[in-house]
């Protein structure tokens, strides 16, 4: 059996950053039900030492920079000091880290220094999918949590640049000495193409675990009310319980709303339920264009960064790299003539301001009740376990 790395003078370090809602969750969890056959070919992988271990390695690389999410979001982050993995024996390590395509230059520092303090060189590798999907994709995941209306998070992407590689991937461009790759999203066939990419094919040769796809994204229907229903639950803490003038922790706040809209969660059975008896996807009033301006600036913005940082990668950027990017920019344009004609179809989009015309009833009403007051009394619980 060949050892991968094992005739390198150097070690390796392979960072797999993102970007999110391009099979991440399908790849770390592949990584970590199947760590031992990484091991026993000289691959070492952050997942054993904890699932979640990911993230919080994230967080700390971004709290270097002062972006990080509130610690109550990670429920096993508290009095944890130590983030990087414990790297001894291995040639080779693997961290794959969605969250890492928006550290800082900190952050980013921290990274080098200890590729450099254990002789590795290091090489970013990204994964990207269309544009306009993987915009949408990413709202139907934050308004798990958060909400905002699907044209405010059009305005937002565009406005911070959301997915652009010369924001998720710029940092590293700018480092001669870190390798990058790019590889596409699209396909059925991710975790093979993943581990040749990296360069990891022979983990292929296992006996391995088979993993199914991992947070699969939720259907027009079920991601508007689940939306809907984040907005009124964060309504009703503010107005029916006062929650705003007693200084909760929001990141806390956050994952009770998101275990509580999560697949098998009663909400989310509601949603199914409308979806099977109350709204179309043909209503004019919830789903149609209102939205296709703004998608069609923000897709030729994203051509546009591509592009410059196709320019300023002349001669960093492998050959699979450079076809990814050219091959998303021609997608991405043909998506921005249609959307301009009206003529775009491959997902229905919800007009603005979608929530204030979606169907509820008593039974929604009551959940909604339920949940904000489950976090009120949590949120309390938690505030006075911390005063004593």
């Amino acid at each position: 059996m060949t050892v991968i790395g094992e005739s390198s003078a150097r070690r390796s370090l392979l960072l797999h950053v993102g970007l999110p809602k391009t099979g991440t969750t399908t790849i770390q969890n592949f990584i970590q039900h199947n760590s031992d056959a990484f091991s026993q070919l000289g691959v070492g992988v952050l997942s054993v030492e904890g699932l979640g271990a990911h993230y919080l390695l994230a967080n700390h690389l971004k709290s270097l920079d002062g972006a990080q999410r509130e610690s109550s979001f990670f429920a096993n982050s508290a009095g944890r000091t130590e983030f990087f993995p414990g790297w001894t024996r291995e040639d080779v390590y693997l961290i794959s880290a969605e969250d890492l395509c928006i550290i800082g230059p900190n952050g980013a520092t921290a990274i080098g220094e200890f590729a450099s303090a254990h002789n590795a060189a290091l090489t970013v590798h990204a994964t990207i999918r269309n544009p306009i999907d993987w915009l949408w994709s990413c709202w139907t995941q934050v308004t798990k949590s958060e909400w905002f209306d699907w044209s405010a998070w059009i305005d937002r992407a565009l406005e911070h640049r959301d997915g652009f590689l010369s924001r998720s991937l710029g940092i590293w461009l700018e480092d001669e000495s870190v390798g990058l790759g790019l590889m596409t999203y699209e396909g059925l066939d991710l975790l093979p193409r993943f581990l040749h990419r990296t360069g990891l094919a022979a983990v292929l040769e296992s006996d391995l675990v088979d993993v199914p796809s991992a947070n699969i994204g939720l259907g027009p229907v079920e991601s508007l009310y689940l939306a809907m229903f984040v907005r009124d639950v964060r309504s009703s803490l503010t107005v029916r319980h006062r929650i705003a003038y007693i200084d909760p922790d929001w990141g806390y706040i956050e994952r009770l709303l998101l275990d509580s809209v999560d697949l098998g969660a009663p909400t989310f059975e509601v949603a199914q339920k409308y979806e099977r008896h109350v709204l179309d996807l043909a209503d004019g009033e919830i789903f149609g264009p209102s939205v296709f301006d703004g998608l069609a600036a923000y897709g030729e913005a994203w051509v546009n960064d591509a592009l410059e940082f196709l320019e300023r990668g002349t001669g960093r950027l492998d050959e699979e790299s450079v076809s990814t990017i050219t091959r998303a920019c021609a997608a991405l344009e043909a998506d921005v003539e249609a959307l301009l004609d009206g003529s775009f179809d491959r997902i229905r989009f919800p007009q603005r301001n979608f929530a204030d015309r979606l169907p509820i009833d008593s039974q929604y009403l009551g959940l909604v009740r339920s949940v904000a007051t489950m976090i009120h009394v949590g949120e309390r619980v938690k505030r006075n376990s911390e005063k004593t």
